[in-house]
């Protein structure tokens, strides 16, 4: 029987933890609710406004919500079980009397928080104190992709998480050897949203049973995580008519998103990944490359041309700043003496997901910036274990200050897109099945 003044003891010693997290995931939700409010209707609508912000499927998914028998749901192909993640919590919410908008948001405001608390509790369990974790947090939550991604119903905001609560295990497996349900529960969360993410479930099955890498366990981790995940696609399949089965049968389409042309060079895709996702630069307003059919006036936001730090002075100042903390952090990952496993999976982690975005390009890199947010925050988390702590808790702050600045001037400027070229009869949401798939 354990000890009640143990209890005590440990609730004591974590109080303080657990107040920042009520507050940090309180701010999340309430400014994800009311940004995604702000943002307005239009940019959901499918018909007049397809996949205007940023090339995202934002209009698709809310189609998958209004419809649950909508042709769109074939994107499952490569989101395996996203129509059950996305759309049955929001039905959840309705049965509650609910608008579907207003229940699509308080959903993404959720994950918002889930996402906000699971990055601070990672920065704390890599030994980083509660000033640093606080600040790297709000890092993130002011960082270009958390304030413009998690305003939209998307499949990145949940792919993100999934890739945080592995590097969480990861850790954990670090001190004391993890049950087998872990691995196996890691596993599905990280391939069900996006079969390329379960490469960060894999890497924690790997490492968390070194040094035996041929281990009995990691074939019944990823034999039973396929089983469990074909036979929910097949529960999916009865309640989503469209959605894809069997799962994992990738379609020739995407071939036409290797080495694409249309993402520029390399320079362009590396730039907007380290730096567009933190910094949000110019955006720019483009031909839609479809037509005007598809989109606001054939207009279209983009970011894959624009130089980092062109949205503002304060944009520019944030991306010095924020090369010099990436490579604090560079410099941590192969200096530090502590946390091997986890800066291994770290290591695989980017250098996969780098790779994986030089090769499947598509047309706007910054689309995929929430699955690069996370491990570039970690990776800066590391840079406060070591002696340059005060170089990089000064160079965090400065940085704050300046890309709250910056983002929230470029999100009003997105904003002001659907405003500026709203169709006269986009008031409600057309449910029109007419548009667009990546």
């Amino acid at each position: 029987m354990k000890n009640p003044s143990s209890s005590q003891s440990h609730v004591h010693q974590y109080f303080p933890d657990i107040v920042i997290l009520f507050i940090l995931c309180l701010g999340a939700g309430i400014a994800t609710y009311l940004g995604a409010r702000a943002l307005g209707d239009n940019v959901l609508e499918l018909k007049n406004f397809g996949d205007t912000w940023f090339d995202s499927d934002a209009a698709a998914y809310f189609q998958w919500l209004e419809n649950r028998s909508s042709h769109l749901h074939v994107r499952t192909y490569k989101h395996p079980l996203f129509s059950l993640i996305l759309c049955l919590p929001v039905y959840g919410l309705k049965v509650l009397g609910l608008q579907l908008i207003v229940a699509t948001r308080l959903y993404q405001a959720a994950i918002a928080s889930l996402w906000i608390g699971a990055l601070y509790v990672l920065i704390r369990l890599l030994g980083c104190r509660r000033l640093d974790a606080m600040l790297l947090t709000l890092l993130g939550s002011t960082s270009a992709a958390a304030m413009f991604w998690f305003v939209v119903p998307e499949s990145y905001p949940f792919g993100s998480l999934s890739l945080i609560l592995a590097a969480i295990l990861t850790v954990l497996a670090q001190s004391r050897k993890r049950p087998l349900w872990s691995y196996i529960v890691t596993n599905i969360l990280t391939l069900s949203v996006t079969i390329t993410n379960w490469m960060a479930g894999i890497f924690a099955a790997i490492l968390g049973n070194l040094p035996k890498i041929k281990n009995k366990n990691n074939q019944l981790i990823f034999g039973l995580t396929l089983a469990i995940v074909t036979v929910l696609a097949g529960v999916q399949k009865l309640i989503f008519p469209k959605a894809v089965f069997p799962p994992f049968v990738i379609r020739p389409r995407e071939a036409a998103y290797l080495f694409s042309d249309e993402s520029g060079s390399i320079f362009n895709i590396i730039q907007s990944l380290i730096a567009h996702t933190i910094v949000m630069p110019d955006i720019q307003i483009r031909p839609h490359p479809n037509g005007a059919s598809d989109a606001g006036g054939g207009l279209m936001m983009v970011t894959q041309f624009s130089l980092p730090g062109s949205g503002s002075l304060w944009g520019a100042v944030a991306v010095g700043l924020w090369v010099a903390l990436f490579g604090l952090g560079l410099w941590a990952l192969f200096s530090l003496k502590t946390h091997l496993k986890f800066r291994i999976f770290l290591g695989l982690l980017l250098s996969g997901q780098f790779v994986l975005h030089l090769v499947y390009t598509g047309r706007e890199t910054f689309l995929y910036s929430l699955h690069f947010l996370p491990l570039f925050i970690i990776l800066v988390a590391l840079s406060t274990l070591t002696r340059a702590r005060l170089w990089s808790l000064g160079l965090i702050s400065l940085l704050l200050v300046c890309i709250a600045i910056n983002n929230t001037q470029q999100f009003d400027r997105a904003r002001e897109f659907y405003h500026i070229h709203s169709s006269s009869n986009s008031g409600m949401l057309n449910s029109s099945q007419d548009g667009l798939i990546r």
